[in-house]
């Protein structure tokens, strides 16, 4: 998995494929000194940093009748649409 790593030493921080028996330390590109361990940086697939899954709602708050918003780009087209900015 990769992992995200904080040198004490230097204060980089930098990713680094490890195990997960051997995650809490890395030594750094930077200076060579371990790093600890901060945190899971991707998912199993070592794919994105963060994955966010965009659930399908009813929005009552963009027109007069309820829409389906299936998508954050069909949610920003319509908020544009009214004239509206997204929080």
């Amino acid at each position: 998995m990769i992992y995200d790593y904080e040198c004490p030493t230097c204060g980089k921080i930098f990713e680094s494929y490890n195990t997960v028996a051997g995650r809490h330390r890395a030594p750094c590109p930077n200076c060579g000194n371990m790093a600890h361990y901060k945190f899971i940086a991707a998912n199993l697939l070592g794919t994105a940093r963060a994955i966010q899954i965009f659930q399908p709602y009813w929005d009552e708050n963009i027109s007069d009748e309820p829409v389906f918003i299936e998508t954050k780009h069909q949610k920003k087209d319509l908020l544009k649409a009214g004239g509206l900015e997204e929080k």
